[in-house]
């Protein structure tokens, strides 16, 4: 019989979401110039001289870094394995790459859709030397006096949309959706493949990430005079509901498993959690189907219970507590 995953919203995941996606940490405005403490280097760690500088980004909290997609492919267009690729933080510790999120599909053979979410394989400690960048909300922060790691600590004026247009068609032969470019373009300086860095604007004392930078010219890669760049602003949403969805680095069904053997000596009900699955939410409870609970936001069980079950009943065994869940959505 096929399985099947009910997500639900779970209370008692609440506090981990919300430290995940809203640390009190984020933006602070005692950094600035080359000490940002959310910019972070992608190397590729494979290639000569050993771990070569593949691109910048910018963390959003514990586990997740934005970046220009094209980040991930190497120069032929080729995806780059992500075994080979490898995130330093501020203060020089590594993360490695275990999962990458693009809201549209990356164009290879264009600009469109640059921008690619990354996820660590394990949390980031905030220190004085690290800490997450914030993310506003959609449609509250101008792109503005934007700056960027990639200027060193000086700023470029911001262009309007229909000029990074025209210097996108000048440069590449063709436009793409949500473009911001910074500074002025001139035909004479040299393209450079510096990009993944985030375009900060400053907001009610803290900084925000308003866009991805894609490239940069200049007469030296020293210099840069002109950046071109994607806007995140169509995207927040999406950007917020991909960090809440894995917001845990270790399953909750991996740590309770630990748990569990630890305390095998208890009988099952004082210690697993009892999940009930009805068609509605009903006093008295009316179980139409079992399920097993392994993370905080899925439930296992048969794809014809989940077809049936509006509503989830968990009972916390020994803790005597219990609660109510809307069944969201499920997944074979």
């Amino acid at each position: 019989m096929k399985t099947v995953l009910l997500w639900f919203g779970c209370v008692f995941n609440l506090a981990l979401i919300v430290s995940a996606i809203s640390d009190d940490s984020c933006g602070q405005t005692d950094t600035g110039g080359a000490g940002w403490k959310w910019h972070v280097q992608l190397l590729h760690v494979e290639e000569a001289p050993a771990h070569a500088f593949q691109c910048s980004g910018t963390l959003l909290n514990k586990l997740f870094v934005a970046s220009a997609a094209h980040c991930l492919y190497d120069l032929n267009g080729d995806p780059i394995d992500k075994s080979r690729l490898e995130i330093v933080l501020a203060d020089g510790e590594n993360r490695s790459i275990v999962r990458t999120f693009q809201p549209e599909l990356f164009d290879v053979e264009g600009l469109s859709n640059d921008f690619v979410l990354i996820q660590l394989d394990r949390e980031v400690l905030f220190n004085g030397l690290v800490a997450p960048i914030c993310l506003p909300e959609p449609y509250t922060v101008l792109p503005q006096s934007v700056q960027t790691p990639m200027l060193d600590g000086t700023t470029l004026s911001v262009n309007e949309g229909y000029i990074c247009l025209n210097d996108a068609k000048t440069l590449f032969g063709m436009i793409y959706m949500d473009a911001i470019c910074l500074g002025q373009f001139d035909k004479t300086h040299t393209y450079h493949r510096t990009a993944g860095s985030g375009l900060y604007v400053e907001h009610r004392s803290r900084w925000h990430l308003v866009g991805i930078a894609m490239y940069g010219t200049g007469p030296t890669k020293a210099h840069i005079a002109y950046i071109g760049g994607f806007l995140l602003e169509r995207h927040l949403n999406w950007t917020r509901s991909v960090m809440n969805h894995y917001s845990e680095s270790i399953p909750l069904s991996e740590k309770n498993c630990q748990t569990y053997v630890r305390n095998s000596n208890l009988p099952f009900e004082e210690y697993h959690p009892i999940v009930h699955l009805v068609a509605a939410e009903q006093y008295p409870l009316r179980t139409i189907c079992h399920g097993t609970l392994i993370s905080p936001r899925y439930v296992l069980t048969t794809s014809r219970c989940a077809l049936k079950t509006k509503s989830i009943f968990i009972h916390y065994g020994a803790e005597g507590s219990s609660d109510w869940f809307e069944a969201k959505d499920f997944s074979t």
